[in-house]
């Protein structure tokens, strides 16, 4: 069992948290190139991703891991300035817990240390799939804000461009994947790993 780091906005941690969110999808690096003809075809033999290139294969393999691998989730974060409780603060928790201006200091989540990781997830799948693929139940499982999430994929769901609801979830996604990876970043359909996994329990050796 491996052990990976991956990256979340507060929001996102937020929503794992709260059982909202339990499939991302990331870019796959680098991007298969098109080919010219017939379809790039995603496969699975001998437990690893191959994708067909016309009459060729190419291997794939995720960087997030395998199903059973574990990750560790990296998020905005500070050290505790105060020398009793918990070592660490979280941005995801800022609104809710802390409005001292010291406390708005983060540091980037690329900094994080593995120590200071406070989620762990288990990859349950992974699967190779365009953007554009993704079904409004899938969406909705990426942790898109809801008004009223008891309607399902027929509630109203928030627009990550201008912080307004009323969108489909399909819509919603867009404006949030778009809000990350920058404006136009959903009209090019990217080759992206769909990761879906599960909150787990930090590994005693960690």
């Amino acid at each position: 069992m491996k052990h990976r780091a991956i990256t979340f906005t507060p929001q996102m941690v937020d929503a794992i948290r709260k059982g909202q969110k339990t499939v991302t999808r990331r870019p796959i690096k680098p991007q298969p190139e098109d080919v010219t003809y017939g379809k790039l075809t995603p496969f699975m033999q001998d437990d690893i991703w191959w994708l067909k290139y016309g009459h060729s294969l190419v291997e794939m393999r995720c960087k997030y891991g395998d199903p059973g691998d574990l990750l560790y989730v990296k998020e905005a974060w500070m050290k505790n300035p105060l020398p009793t409780g918990w070592p660490y603060f979280y941005k995801a928790d800022a609104e809710e817990h802390f409005t001292k201006p010291e406390y708005e200091k983060w540091k980037s989540p690329m900094f994080m240390p593995k120590a200071a990781a406070r989620l762990w997830l288990e990859v349950v799948n992974v699967l190779p799939q365009r953007l554009q693929d993704i079904t409004e139940e899938d969406a909705i499982r990426e942790g898109i804000d809801c008004e009223n999430p008891e309607a399902g994929i027929y509630g109203s769901f928030k627009n990550y461009k201008d912080g307004q609801y009323g969108m489909s979830p399909i819509g919603s996604f867009q404006t949030l994947w778009d809000s990350i990876n920058g404006e136009g970043a959903w009209e090019s359909n990217p080759w992206v790993w769909r990761v879906e996994f599960k909150l787990t329990n930090k590994p005693t050796e960690s």
